[in-house]
């Protein structure tokens, strides 16, 4: 059927069409946003394949260095996984279809962002949950806030160096501007504290 085409491998190929190189620079770009991010352009070639393997390996750590904290005795705890899992894959897909849609609701032009822009810029802004949950391992409250702190901060930076110039293109009232740049902030926020107080919540005793 030819609704079937939009869901065909071709489709999406383009977006995986990218070489090792092209993901460290742009891991890279989103580890020192302050340097950086501004040189980055992911509009014109978004890709697919650096956001979804940095949300695989931040599950991985998020689950990890959570089950570290579990206990002494390492008891693992399976459920941090499932959490992990549904906070990131969710905010990936989630986060980008509830900006565009937002976008679409208010009558505003899409034609500067497109929801593949989106999904990849917020996608590549998941990095710095790496360093922060392997800081967060360490024994210290205070060192655990200023991790979390530190990486949401930066992660913060590199949306807002690549997407607000193009939210301000798309939309012309200032308040939807800042609904959702207000929207994207407050959900990278959230899953930075919920990070910090569910897998660390007490030291999440077994």
């Amino acid at each position: 059927p030819a609704w079937c085409k939009c869901l065909s491998l071709e489709q999406f190929q383009c977006y995986f069409d990218v070489t090792t190189d092209d993901v460290a620079t742009r891991v890279k770009a989103a580890a020192m946003p302050w340097s950086l991010a501004k040189e980055l352009d992911l509009k014109t070639k978004p890709d697919f394949w650096g956001p979804f393997w940095i949300a695989t390996t931040v599950v991985i750590f998020l689950a990890g260095t959570g089950n570290l904290r579990v206990s002494e005795e390492f008891d693992t705890d399976y459920s941090l996984v499932t959490a992990a899992a549904t906070m990131i894959y969710g905010s990936l897909i989630g986060v980008p279809v509830a900006a565009y849609a937002f976008m679409k609701f208010t009558g505003q032009s899409t034609s500067t962002i497109d929801i593949k822009h989106l999904l990849c810029v917020y996608g590549y802004s998941l990095t710095w949950f790496i360093p922060v949950s392997l800081l967060c391992v360490a024994p210290s409250s205070i060192l655990q806030w200023i991790a979390v702190l530190g990486g949401l901060a930066c992660s913060l930076l590199f949306i807002k160096h690549n997407l607000w110039e193009e939210i301000q293109g798309a939309l012309a009232v200032d308040k939807h501007r800042y609904i959702l740049g207000g929207g994207l902030c407050g959900i990278q926020a959230l899953n930075f504290l919920v990070y910090r107080f569910y897998f660390f919540a007490e030291q999440k005793k077994a």
